[in-house]
C-alpha cells in the first residue's frame, strides 16, 4: 500500500461516517484502517481497544485539511467558559497558532477566536507564515549524537545486528511532515555515519557467524 497520512481519528465508524462522506463528495479517496488505541486513550478512561484512523494520499492531504476547516465551527459564544484554553495567556495561544501540529484543529481555531476576542487578531497572512516557518523547521534534518554514535559501534562488535540497524536508521530513515511530505531524518554526515556503521556490522555478525561454525566444526 503506498503512504498514507493519517488525516484524524474516531473512536467508532458511526462518529467517522459523516467525515469520510463529506470527503466523498469533494472527490477524495479515504482509507479507513482499525488502529489500536495508544496508552494515554486508555487511561484517559476510554475502554474502547481499537481506533479507526481515516487516512489519505499525501497529494490530498491540503484539500482534505480544508475540508475539515470547513466542518469547524467557530464560536466563542458557544464555547463553555471553563474550557481550558481561556486560562493560556496570550504567548500560549500564540504558541498553538505557530505549531499547529502539535494541537487538535479545534484547538488551533479556538485559539484565533481567543485571542481575537481580547483584541489580538492575527490575520490569514500571519497564519500562512507561520504554517510555512513550521514545515521548515520540522524539514531540517537532525544530527547523531556522538553518544548513538558509539552504541551503534559497541552493539556491532557485541553481534552485528543490532548495530546494523542502528547504522541503517542512520542512513535511510525518513520523517513524515504535517502536510504528507517524507524528508530525510538526518543530515549528510550523519547519514554517511550511518551507512559505515551498517557496513561494520555486517562484517561482525558476518565474523561472529564464521566464528560459530568453526566452534561447532570442533
Amino acid at each position: 500500500m503506498e503512504d498514507l497520512i493519517t488525516l484524524k481519528k474516531f473512536n467508532t465508524y458511526l462518529e467517522a461516517s459523516g467525515v469520510i462522506e463529506l470527503l466523498e463528495k469533494n472527490n477524495i479517496t479515504v482509507h479507513v484502517e482499525k488502529v489500536e488505541a495508544s496508552g494515554d486513550i486508555v487511561f484517559a478512561g476510554n475502554t474502547l481497544d481499537e481506533e479507526l484512523h481515516i487516512m489519505v494520499k499525501p497529494e490530498d492531504y491540503d484539500a482534505a485539511q480544508a475540508v475539515l476547516e470547513e466542518l469547524t465551527e467557530v464560536d466563542i459564544e458557544k464555547l463553555d467558559k471553563d474550557y481550558y484554553l481561556f486560562e493560556f495567556p496570550d504567548n500560549e495561544l500564540l504558541e498553538i497558532l505557530e505549531k499547529p501540529d502539535e494541537w487538535s484543529l479545534n484547538d488551533y481555531h479556538w485559539a484565533q477566536e481567543i485571542l481575537k476576542q481580547r483584541g489580538k487578531e492575527v490575520d490569514k497572512s500571519k497564519l500562512d507564515q507561520w504554517k510555512k516557518e513550521r514545515l521548515d523547521f520540522l524539514a531540517k534534518p537532525g544530527k547523531a549524537t556522538d553518544s548513538y554514535i558509539r552504541k551503534s559501534y559497541l552493539f556491532c562488535v557485541l553481534g552485528g545486528l543490532i548495530g546494523f540497524f542502528m547504522g541503517r536508521h542512520l542512513h535511510v530513515f525518513h520523517k513524515l511532515l504535517p502536510n504528507g511530505q517524507k524528508v530525510l531524518a538526518f543530515d549528510e554526515e550523519s547519514r554517511l555515519k550511518g551507512k559505515r556503521i551498517e557496513m561494520f556490522g555486517l562484517l561482525c555478525f558476518a565474523a561472529y557467524m564464521v566464528l560459530v561454525i568453526i566452534l561447532l566444526s570442533v
